[in-house]
């Protein structure tokens, strides 16, 4: 991160890096910004139909249970965020530019804007940069500059998100990368490009009204949680089932608020066996399937 984490997991120390590895290439990224963590899972699973590369490529819940079940609150947006990029450098043969090209245009489709975007990716090679105006300041080490205190020349390159006031590096010439801008900083080249977003799909409501996770524990006795969440404000209802298909509780009927949700059940009433959760509301309903050992 380059600023303090606004979703996941609050103890992680900022600012921190998320590290990738394939083969020898080490990638590695900050991220600058908050994305809906819902938007890129959904992206990542295809709109909710594929979770086989996320299942591959697990997002780090740093201790905290599986990712798809309790993990999730503790799942960082910026860890899901270069999923997605590595996700499309793969689609595209470890071609970096033409996968972050790719990954950025299709996100600016669904989350238009790039301040929140800002980052600084490196394939342990070269460093590549996105984001906003002035969120980003670049030296192409074009022109060396003379430190007056110090027999240096200054002619590398190097990334900060405000040039420094004083000190040797307050004497190199600074650029700041333009909005929806790509820059490429390598040993012998800088190279920039825009990137653009895709048109909008025929189907651009992403993600899912609502999303169903496993419960946990499962098995459990007599306490579990189930969690959930929500794309917008809607009406809800959360029931439990018996396997005769009777609703034998309602843990939930009424309005909620966008977001993460968690409700526990204490089934110490009740016998053991299978049960069924459905999740439903005035567009859309998903279940799931829990066992309560007694």
């Amino acid at each position: 991160h380059l600023r303090l984490g606004t979703s996941g997991a609050s103890v992680i120390p900022d600012p921190h890096h998320f590290l990738f590895n394939h083969n020898e290439p080490t990638y590695s990224l900050v991220h600058n910004g908050t994305l809906a963590k819902e938007v890129l899972l959904s992206l990542l699973t295809e709109e909710n139909t594929d979770s086989l590369w996320i299942n591959n490529h697990a997002p780090n819940t740093y201790g905290n249970g599986d990712w798809a079940g309790e993990g999730w609150e503790f799942v960082v947006d910026s860890d899901l965020y270069f999923l997605w990029i590595m996700k499309n450098i793969e689609e595209n043969e470890y071609n970096v530019v033409a996968g972050l090209t790719q990954a950025l245009s299709t996100l600016n489709t669904y989350i238009p804007g790039c301040g929140e975007k800002t980052i600084i990716f490196s394939d342990g090679s070269s460093l590549y940069l996105y984001g906003a105006a002035n969120n980003l300041h670049y030296t192409d080490g074009s022109t060396p500059l003379e430190a007056p205190y110090a027999d240096v020349l200054l002619h590398h390159k190097a990334v900060m998100t405000v040039p420094p006031t004083e000190g040797i590096a307050s004497y190199m010439s600074w650029i700041s990368i333009e909005d929806n801008q790509l820059v490429v900083l390598t040993d012998g080249d800088v190279t920039t490009s825009m990137v653009e977003a895709l048109p909008s799909p025929d189907s651009p409501i992403l993600p899912k009204a609502i999303n169903l996770y496993q419960n946990y524990p499962n098995p459990f006795n007599p306490t579990t949680t189930i969690q959930y969440e929500l794309s917008q404000e809607t009406i809800v209802k959360l029931a439990i089932y018996d396997l005769a298909g009777r609703e034998v509780a309602v843990l939930l009927d009424g309005k909620q608020q966008p977001g993460l949700k968690n409700l526990k059940w204490n089934a110490s009433s009740y016998a053991g066996g299978i049960y069924f959760y459905r999740l439903e509301t005035p567009s859309d309903q998903v279940s799931g399937k829990m066992v309560l050992l007694k």
